[in-house]
């Protein structure tokens, strides 16, 4: 076996790899000795590793030695000019880690993202001629495709003033088309700030005090907003509607005074962030539910994510065949949609929707950029993803602040965890509406819950969402992304075997009991949720008939498990279609076998085997 020479004598010398420059003089060594006699002999080279301070199982690249430079040949002469073309059309140097995902950069990236949207423009032009939007379908297209296009052209221009920045040359021409996204932002917000700042103009006070009195005209403009949209609300939709559905502000009155109760310093709650959370949420809900446009808004992209969710029963079917039960039927969509959201989040389109929404709701509810953008980061990820955006600014962050993003995790449910919900026949409109309005009612929570005390170091700073993403490829995104729910998939499934087994033991014994007291009815864990959580149901606005049932479902949902509590309630909803087409006026006939017999519209008779819910 041939060795390394050492240059100042003929002592034999074992290869130790330390890094690359180490390698590089290894080689010359090796060839200087003459152990290499040329580039065509270096194969047949073979060099002793048995002594190495450094086992094999630790070593990195740089470990390795380099092979010696071979002179370029034939084909590969023409494949290296084409390396040295893009070294000096593309990047010259990395582009700093927290800026946009690596798939897009420099003009690659560029020219891949003007392909696809010329791409798309010609399709959608060809499909319009073809079809003369004469289906739903194609208008869909249109505004999808709009909204597509929309997003490529702000990538494009975020990538075309950073190449102008990263290059320079002719590259610096397009630097400017950043400060015209600036100007034009500032032109356009001039018509509502230039009247306010004349009317300061004219104040003869100093800027401590011109500052205060802005903070307290802000302050009443704001609550007279905030009181008078809320009186609007209770007269218009609660007086002249339905005057008992006022009970439900009793249920918001109820947690503010729990919250307070449960406060870490309750005589330092800063009632101005909590009183505009509570008003976003008001906002968002008469958005959502009392206008059309918006309820047809949610109600559309419940039906679009439920028609996306069901391509899930594609690779379920393929694995697991027609096995019909709940690991087979619903922790597939979680895996489908984890790896969606992990493509999103690869491509920044997760950054895009979250960024900036998270910077104006963190202005106006008066609470810090991180907190914010965990709230809003909430509604799309799961409460373990959602942190994992404000990573960087963790450590600055005061206990406050750390609370309400628990809370805030606690209070929403991922898009994989709601695709299972979706599976039980929940209406996934309500779901996306339900996400959306309890990120500020949490935020509102934790901030009366653990008032902040502290000051904090991001109270005046402007946190923007510029994470790198973790993948290399979309294919790595989609990989990664579905091998991340299997933890998810797998804690699903061996918290339900046993704290469901552990329930029925639990239920079955007290159902024991019961009838050892002699009781007239099985008692179980249900009927004590139902009786206990029944002032809880009652003060959120549930009718009196359901608040029995509904107090259940939270019992379960809180002592037992959200999927138990959800699979149920996808049992109520899909047994009502029957009360509801039964005459009101007409009781329902509880049958001596526990059935219930309902008297329809039609006048026909019809009977519920084992009630509406079993």
């Amino acid at each position: 076996m041939q060795s390394v020479k050492n240059l100042e004598g003929q002592h034999e010398h074992t290869l130790v790899p330390l890094d690359n420059s180490f390698g590089e003089a290894s080689i010359d060594t090796v060839k200087k000795s003459g152990d290499i006699e040329s580039d065509s002999d270096e194969s047949m080279v073979v060099y002793d590793f048995s002594d190495t301070d450094k086992p094999f199982t630790s070593w990195s690249e740089a470990d390795f030695l380099d092979k010696p430079n071979q002179k370029i040949r034939g084909v590969n002469k023409l494949f290296q000019f084409i390396a040295n073309v893009q070294g000096a059309s593309f990047r010259k140097q990395p582009v700093d880690e927290d800026v946009e995902p690596v798939c897009c950069d420099g003009v690659f990236g560029l020219m891949g993202l003007t392909l696809l949207m010329l791409v798309d423009i010609a399709y959608v032009a060809y499909a319009t001629y073809r079809n003369n939007l004469a289906a739903e379908d194609d208008v869909r297209l249109i505004w999808l495709s709009a909204i597509f296009w929309l997003v490529i052209l702000i990538k494009i221009g975020r990538r075309i003033v950073r190449l102008g920045k990263l290059k320079g040359g002719c590259w610096a021409a397009f630097v400017p088309i950043g400060k015209l996204y600036h100007t034009i932002a500032v032109c356009l917000a001039w018509p509502f700030k230039a009247p306010w700042r004349a009317v300061w103009k004219n104040v003869n006070a100093d800027k401590k005090t011109i500052k205060k009195r802005k903070a307290l005209v802000k302050m009443i403009f704001s609550a007279i907003i905030m009181l008078g949209f809320t009186v609007f609300c209770l007269v218009y939709y609660v007086l002249l509607v339905k005057v008992e559905n006022l009970v439900s502000l009793s249920g918001i009155a109820l947690l503010v005074l729990v919250s307070i109760c449960l406060s870490r310093f309750p005589g330092k709650i800063n009632w101005q962030p909590v009183l505009n959370c509570l008003f976003l949420q008001l906002l968002l809900a008469f958005l959502t539910l009392k206008t059309r446009p918006g309820y047809i808004t949610f109600e559309f992209l419940g039906q679009r994510m439920a028609e996306f969710l069901r391509h899930s029963d594609a690779g379920a079917t393929f694995v697991f065949g027609n096995l019909n039960c709940f690991a087979f039927n619903v922790l597939p969509v979680v895996v489908f949609f984890s790896s969606f959201m992990a493509i999103n989040f690869h491509l920044g389109i997760v950054q895009l929707v979250i960024d900036k929404p998270s910077a104006a709701a963190a202005k106006l509810l008066k609470t810090t950029s991180p907190e914010t953008l965990n709230a809003i980061a909430n509604i799309f990820v799961s409460m373990t993803e959602a942190p994992l955006i404000t990573r960087p600014y963790l450590p600055m962050l005061t206990n406050s602040e750390l609370h309400a993003i628990f809370v805030n995790g606690f209070a929403s449910v991922s898009g994989s965890v709601m695709a299972a919900f979706i599976g039980f026949g929940i209406p996934p409109n309500h779901l996306l509406i339900a996400c959306v309005i309890s990120a500020p009612a949490a935020l509102a929570t934790s901030k009366i819950m653990y008032p902040e005390t502290k000051i904090s170091p991001m109270t005046s700073s402007k946190v923007s969402l510029k994470m790198k993403s973790p993948y290399q490829s979309v294919l790595e995104a989609a990989m990664v992304g579905a091998m991340d729910a299997i933890p998810i998939c797998g804690g699903v499934v061996a918290n339900l075997i046993a704290f469901l087994s552990i329930y029925n033991f639990l239920n079955r014994t007290l159902v024991w009991m019961g009838k050892r007291a002699c009781l007239g009815f099985d008692l179980t864990f249900e009927v004590v949720f139902s009786y206990i959580l029944w002032p809880i149901s009652y003060t959120m606005g549930v009718p009196t008939d359901d608040a029995l049932k509904v107090a259940e479902l939270i019992g379960i949902k809180t002592f037992l498990n959200e999927f138990a509590a959800y699979d149920r309630l996808g049992v109520i909803i899909g047994n009502s279609d029957a009360f509801n087409n039964r005459n009101t006026s007409v009781p329902i006939e509880y049958l001596p076998s526990g059935d219930w017999g309902v008297t329809l519209n039609n006048g026909t008779q019809a009977t519920l085997m084992y009630g509406a819910l079993f």
